[in-house]
């Protein structure tokens, strides 16, 4: 569950927040999930995403994926109900 702060920050922002809290860089968080550092910045940056990107992200940060990208989630549990 977000807490107020949480709750008004944009995607990008709640992922940088929640780096800041854990003392974790983006390089740290790519190395964690296997991709490329520029693939994490991509992501953060909304330039674009993967879901297998997006899952990671939300699974090491602890954060749900529906609360990071909402409208993609729901777009993506239409054709996969296992998200």
């Amino acid at each position: 569950m977000r807490n107020t702060i949480e709750r008004a920050l944009t995607s990008s922002q709640l992922i940088r927040y929640q780096l800041i809290l854990r003392q974790m860089s983006q390089r740290e968080l790519a190395r964690r999930i296997g991709c490329h550092e520029k693939t994490v910045s991509n992501v953060i940056s909304g330039i674009r995403s993967t879901l297998w990107v997006r899952v990671a992200i939300a699974r090491e940060l602890g954060v749900d994926l529906m609360e990071l990208w909402p409208a993609e989630t729901r777009k993506q549990r239409g054709r996969n109900p296992k998200l």
